[in-house]
């Protein structure tokens, strides 16, 4: 797999540059590209057994592209690979900028910002999530928000780190490997009702919409529900609430 980057332009504020990542795989009929971008949605059903997904891929990449001020694009020929091209904002690297505002969109990760109630203070959050790109931007959500954020890869790492009342808030990815989200929330459960601790605030975080969903989320122990691909601002409004919940408990 081939890949590339350069810069397309470049003002006084930012820069935006391309980027190509090219492969020499099975390929996607032309007909089949724009379905590629449609959540669940495969351009062969045979392709999962055989290779595996969720048809989720492409839809959370233009949805994160999309965060960065970017598009993405598609071109492939079946049996020779495919080029999948994508533009991205930064904030260029100038002189003379210390007061610019930070912006988001910023992969090397911005430095917090205040927040919108400045006596509230930052939650512990422990953060399980596999896919390294959306822990890396769901933390830099909620540090920018002021929140102080453990990380885990999966739910038995966030059982290992879990203590009771060690965290305020859980965002708990759903679908993980060795342990799934709803295994590692009843696990905590029962932890904490082992030694009469608080029940920690534990919100779900799944591509899995529907209300039979959304009730094993609360079966299992969990207290709220964020879909995927996640919004920033939604992100911050349920960590506000229960923040607010904090502060008046």
């Amino acid at each position: 797999m081939d890949h590339q980057g350069a810069r397309d332009e470049l003002t006084a504020e930012e820069a935006t540059l391309t980027f190509e990542v090219h492969d020499t795989g099975a390929g996607v009929a032309p007909e089949a590209i724009d379905e590629l971008f449609v959540p669940f949605r495969q351009a062969d059903n045979t392709m999962t057994r055989r290779f595996g997904g969720t048809g989720l891929g492409l839809s959370i990449c233009k949805h994160l592209v999309g965060l960065m001020g970017g598009e993405i694009e598609l071109e492939s020929e079946l049996g020779r690979g495919t080029l999948v091209r994508f533009t991205a904002c930064f904030g260029a690297d100038v002189q003379d900028q210390a007061d610019e505002e930070s912006r988001l969109d910023s992969v090397e990760g911005p430095s917090p910002a205040p927040t919108s109630d400045p006596d509230a203070r930052g939650l512990q959050v422990l953060l399980v999530e596999d896919n390294g790109v959306n822990r890396m931007l769901m933390s830099t959500i909620l540090k920018r928000e002021g929140h102080i954020v453990t990380e885990a890869v999966d739910g038995q790492e966030a059982v290992d780190v879990f203590s009771p009342s060690s965290f305020d808030v859980i965002l708990m990815d759903c679908q993980t490997p060795h342990m799934d989200g709803y295994e590692a929330t009843r696990t905590i459960r029962r932890v904490e009702s082992e030694c009469g601790a608080h029940p920690t605030v534990i919100v779900a975080v799944t591509a899995n919409a529907l209300h039979t969903d959304r009730a094993r989320c609360r079966e299992a122990g969990m207290n709220d529900f964020i879909s995927k691909p996640f919004v920033k601002e939604e992100v911050i409004e349920r960590l506000n609430y229960w923040r607010s919940r904090a502060l008046v408990s």
